[in-house]
């Protein structure tokens, strides 16, 4: 079939590799018929990639067909051709012509050497597939793009997205598109305002109030302009890929120092689900950026909706904030020291202390001060078990650990896409109470993993979340509109 429409026919399958086939017909004098079929075949393990290439493997294999039939061609009518001749009446002078003889009724078994007339084919078949194999080899160049972005890119860019607040007049105030309002201690008369991810301040009230995950307590003293420019100024204090190496090495060394892996099982599981974890550090050195790095690696591990931080200065309102970075050497309060006793030492919060210096190894003390039970039944989710068998790889490097938990980091956000959607399906009122039914949706090992998805659904983007809830209102308003035409029938 394939000889008759002149086009090639791709099988395979991805076991055996896959193969474009191009069948033609030879002329040959001596064959059945008179012609001889042939195929050249072009394979390749990999069916994309042919499929790719296919245009142009078939514009080189016709012209290979090509060559090979008007060789056969010219066998062809030199052996069928008989010629005579003929004498005009009687003259000296002669006529050529040509009688063409039957074929012979037993076929002759013949090589394409021999239909082609050319003992010298097979050489030259190979050398046209060597040529073959590196027009297809650069052919389709791989070029970079940017994908769509993934939830964590989304959320970052929301995050972006400045709103100016019509309540606020000045412009050095600058609000981002989800903000929880809390009271201030300073006898309710100051508001706070923490953001999806950052804790700022007005600029009235700088004092009380830790620096933001975008900016320092020092950087609001700066100038009008500075903050006009880039809302964005001190962020990368806290991002993993500004100090990554510097970061990698800290977290290693926290390892080291904790020295305990059921601790850092605790820390990272109760991390992940959403408890707070306060960091209680003794700075020595001249500056914050080694404790800063340490927290990036936190940062990391969680989707970044999912990350609220707060740096502790001499005074301090209630809030939400996953990650508090508490200085012991700052004097505080009995109303601050107080309103940390209450807010942060709860049973669920995990508190670290640790001892920086710039001596040798940076992190001197690494103690965890909550410790869990002795027997502690509950199962890590299977997140953290990966996050330690990382611990235990001496092979990575810095990069390699910041792409296996983006990697992972996508796997659940996705789960908790899907928790999000399924918790707007009227099943869910019947199922959500189950936790084993909800493990066996989700492919998930434990009742942990489930915490942590549901947790996680706060590092989806507005957009998102924007969608989804727009699709259950068109699908409630379409069977609204259903039911109204059911009981007018």
């Amino acid at each position: 079939k394939s000889v008759e429409v002149d086009a090639p026919v791709m099988f395979g399958d991805d076991e055996s590799g896959y193969c474009l086939s191009l069948a033609f017909s030879c002329k040959d004098f001596h064959a059945r018929g008179s012609q001889r079929l042939y195929s050249l075949c072009y394979l390749c393990n990999n069916k994309y990639h042919l499929l790719s290439l296919m245009k142009l493997l078939t514009e080189c294999l016709r012209h290979a067909v090509y060559w090979l039939q008007y060789d056969a061609n010219q066998t062809y009518e030199q052996e069928g051709r008989i010629k005579l001749n003929t004498h005009l009446n009687g003259s000296l002078a002669t006529i050529t012509t040509y009688v063409f003889r039957p074929p012979p009724t037993v076929p002759l078994q013949r090589m394409l050497s021999d239909i082609v007339h050319d003992s010298k084919v097979t050489y030259r078949i190979h050398a046209l597939f060597v040529w073959l194999l590196r027009i297809a080899n650069t052919a389709i160049r791989e070029t970079l793009f940017d994908a769509l972005p993934t939830e964590e890119q989304t959320t970052k860019l929301e995050r972006k997205d400045v709103l100016n607040d019509e309540e606020v007049t000045s412009s050095l105030v600058k609000r981002r598109r989800t903000t929880i309002v809390s009271k201030s201690v300073i006898n309710c008369a100051e508001n706070s305002v923490l953001l999806s991810s950052t804790l700022t301040n007005n600029s009235e009230c700088q004092s009380y109030l830790a620096g933001s995950l975008y900016s320092s307590f020092d950087a609001y003293h700066q100038n009008e302009n500075f903050l006009q420019e880039e809302d964005d100024f001190d962020s990368l204090q806290y991002h993993y890929s500004s100090n990554s190496r510097e970061a990698f090495k800290l977290y290693e060394l926290f390892i080291k120092k904790l020295n305990n892996a059921k601790y850092l099982q605790h820390i990272l599981h109760n991390w992940v689900i959403g408890n707070r974890l306060i960091i209680k550090y003794t700075n020595r050195t001249d500056n914050k950026d080694l404790v800063r790095a340490l927290a990036s690696v936190f940062r990391l591990l969680l989707p970044d909706g999912c990350f609220n931080l707060i740096e502790v200065t001499n005074k301090i309102a209630p809030c939400t904030a996953n990650l508090v970075l508490f200085d012991t050497d700052l004097v505080l309060t009995k109303d601050v020291l107080s309103s940390i006793t209450e807010d942060f030492n709860d049973s669920n919060s995990i508190i670290v202390k640790i001892i920086l210096d710039d001596i040798d190894d940076n992190l001197r003390v690494v103690k965890l001060e909550s410790v869990p039970p002795s027997r502690s039944e509950i199962h890590a989710p299977t997140y953290v078990k990966t996050i330690l068998g990382l611990t235990t790889d001496n092979t990575l490097d810095d990069e390699a650990f910041e792409s296996i938990i983006m990697h992972n980091k996508i796997k659940y956000l996705n789960k908790a896409k899907v928790y999000f959607q399924f918790g707007r399906c009227q099943t869910a009122t019947t199922v959500s109470s189950n936790d084993r039914r909800l493990m066996s949706i989700f492919n998930v090992e434990n009742a942990s993993d489930l915490a942590m998805i549901r947790f996680w659904q706060k590092g989806l983007s507005q957009a998102y979340r924007a969608q989804i809830r727009i699709l259950k209102q068109d699908d409630n308003q379409r069977k609204k509109k259903t039911d109204h035409n059911l009981r007018n029938i």
